[in-house]
């Protein structure tokens, strides 16, 4: 039994299992499972196809019961955000593989936090110590090392370290802060959707805020629906789901995708309106950084030797590999907005299809500077995007005069406006930029302080610049 049951938390944590295959995924959530049947007082669980919850005392935990990080990550990349927490299963026998590494970036790169299983401890000779020991050379510091990633010896054949787990699940989702609020209308993310010979489309989906009643009105992408019936994760017939809850709907016709939204029709036209229906939104921006890329070579030596001539500081690589570019690739490029470089590697017909669907370009050459230069090119576009999009005031010069303070622009403020005493650029035809700063403005015999949109004046410049009609005046936001 779990002895601390007086932790809880503010609503349920969504937890997605993940890890190397064999490792032993599967076989510890059958083992969750059974333990919590065994007493009924203590919590139950019963499994559904997609996910299902386990109570413990008065907290309850969802799992998301996925084939891998891959559908993860695919979860993630269709702006499917409700995974709270990961448990990391790594097989105490083998330690770290190639999936585990994979794991290990994607966890890193979205912020997750996540705690890790050690599984099939029970096995005789197994090394734990030297598993910590190699999770420090990805920069992970388990706890009773000083470090701050919580590692629980477990075994699913067993159930050595079952309780303590699910304790652990628990108390970092304390941390965390799951915080929600009740009163806010619908929203929830599909897991599947699957079409019953008696019953019709049946959609299951994680509730993700708010609440879901019987006979209310819902939307997703493609149609708006009443539910007809809704059922728990045992199959029960339920009047209403609550946050974090698993549960499948009944009403819809079409199929709704796996990852995508369904809600209330007032909060699904708002999302839609903001263009954030359908995209991750799981990697910040950081400061400064114009490119996020994934990069993969055919060999480690070239990835170094790529990954060195990359300019510094406007890009970010969000992962970097040896081998094709695979389907995981795409997913966390989708996720972090990202870009794929490839250097003489392969790109399948069936991974260039995805890339096309999630919106990934993809950019694979067999000569490094065909690279770097289209990289290059890239950085220009990219910068030239970003200033234009800081210009708050820009006006075409349209005469020249010639006064006694010295020589005036005539101008029309043709976006925002332009106002005396600011830097600005004057940029000639060729796009060369002149930096200088608005000494005054004159509108007919006044000095004015500000020129608007689609108004006229004469500007004179301090310090002196030359200029010449149909020259640009762009003031940027500081």
């Amino acid at each position: 039994m779990v002895k601390t049951n007086s932790i809880t938390t503010s609503r349920p944590p969504v937890v997605a299992l993940m890890g190397h295959i064999d490792h032993g995924k599967t076989s510890l959530l059958d083992r969750i499972r059974q333990s919590r049947l065994q007493n009924k007082e203590a919590g139950g669980i019963t499994q559904h196809v997609g996910a299902y919850q386990v109570v413990i005392g008065e907290q309850k935990i969802t799992f998301i019961d996925t084939p891998g990080h891959k559908a993860f990550e695919n979860m993630r990349a269709r702006g499917a955000k409700i995974t709270d927490l990961v448990v990391l299963v790594i097989a105490a026998d083998e330690g770290i593989k190639p999936q585990t590494k994979e794991c290990l970036e994607h966890i890193k790169n979205v912020g997750v936090p996540f705690l890790i299983a050690l599984n099939k401890t029970d096995l005789p000779g197994v090394n734990q110590e030297e598993v910590k020991n190699k999770l420090t050379q990805f920069g992970i510091v388990t706890e009773d090392r000083g470090g701050d990633v919580i590692l629980v010896p477990v075994s699913a054949k067993t159930g050595q370290g079952i309780d303590e787990l699910l304790e652990m699940i628990v108390l970092l989702a304390q941390m965390n802060d799951l915080d929600y609020f009740p009163e806010k209308p619908f929203l929830g993310v599909v897991l599947e959707a699957s079409v019953d010979a008696q019953r019709g489309v049946l959609v299951t989906a994680i509730v993700k805020q708010g609440r879901l009643m019987v006979g209310q009105e819902i939307t997703s992408q493609e149609e708006k629906i009443k539910v007809r019936a809704l059922f728990d994760d045992s199959g029960q017939s339920i009047k209403e789901a609550f946050i974090s809850q698993p549960v499948s709907i009944l009403g819809f016709v079409d199929q709704p995708s796996a990852g995508s939204l369904v809600g209330d029709p007032v909060l699904m036209s708002s999302r839609k309106g903001q263009g954030q229906e359908n995209r991750g939104l799981d990697i910040a921006p950081q400061e400064g950084i114009l490119l996020n890329l994934v990069v993969k070579a055919d060999t480690q030596g070239t990835l170094e030797a790529l990954m060195n001539s990359l300019p510094k500081g406007e890009i970010a690589v969000i992962k970097s590999g040896v081998g094709d570019i695979n389907d995981s690739d795409i997913f966390l490029a989708s996720s972090g907005g990202a870009e794929i470089i490839g250097f003489n590697v392969s790109l399948s017909r069936q991974v260039a299809d995805l890339a096309k669907a999630e919106g990934v370009n993809v950019k694979n050459e067999k000569i490094i500077y065909q690279i770097l230069q289209y990289i290059e090119e890239k950085l220009k576009t990219l910068e030239t995007i970003e200033k234009e999009e800081k210009v708050v005031g820009q006006a075409q010069i349209i005469a020249d005069f010639m006064v006694p303070d010295g020589r005036v622009a005539g101008v029309k403020v043709i976006l925002g406006e332009i106002i005396s005493g600011v830097y600005v650029v004057v940029v000639d035809q060729k796009g060369i930029e002149k930096k200088t700063k608005i000494a005054s403005l004159q509108q007919g015999r006044e000095r004015v302080d500000r020129v608007e949109k689609n108004q006229d004046c004469g500007v004179l410049f301090s310090p002196s610049v030359d200029f010449k009609v149909g020259d640009m005046i762009k003031y940027y936001q500081s």
